[in-house]
């Protein structure tokens, strides 16, 4: 199946573009063909742009939570109504964002403390298996980090020289 390309693309590249079925496959050609924000734009890749959006909104919500000292229970991800809360954290080149990519952002608000529920904690030959449940946008890790103390045991059996 042939796909979109711009008409600046050499014949070339049309086979190795037309096999590329991932963002990750395309990378290499970024620079000789065309740049990462054309190929992101291309219709096939809408889906990978989107999640790219989606994560940027949430590096912005998380420098945001940290910079948070008020008793608020939730803050809104990045966006055209939201963007004056985010004014010391990022602005938009030029005060706009394409609306290719306005349309991709997530319009929605996350909670900044959120609960583990329906924790269990099983004893293993491994150690402890823990499971639990976490509304989405909330990092396992996170919770994990704060029921135990990390310490690095590869210190003390193979010291530094």
């Amino acid at each position: 199946m042939r796909r979109f390309l711009p008409s600046h693309v050499s014949r070339q590249f049309q086979n190795e573009f037309d096999s590329a079925t991932t963002w990750e496959s395309l990378k290499p050609l970024v620079g000789h063909l065309f740049s990462a924000e054309e190929i992101l734009l291309l219709p096939q890749f809408r889906e990978d742009l989107e999640f790219e959006v989606l994560k940027w909104q949430s590096h912005l919500w998380n420098a945001l939570a940290l910079r948070t000292r008020t008793t608020v229970e939730r803050l809104p991800m990045w966006g055209v109504e939201s963007a004056s809360l985010y004014e010391d954290i990022w602005q938009p080149r030029d005060g706009c964002v394409d609306d290719e990519i306005l349309e991709l952002t997530h319009q929605f608000q996350r909670p900044l403390l959120v609960t583990a529920r329906h924790h269990v904690i099983t004893e293993c030959a491994e150690g402890y298996r823990h499971e639990f449940t976490l509304p989405p946008g909330a990092f396992a890790t996170v919770f994990l980090n704060t029921l135990y103390t990390v310490v690095d045991c590869s210190q003390e059996e193979y010291p530094k020289r």
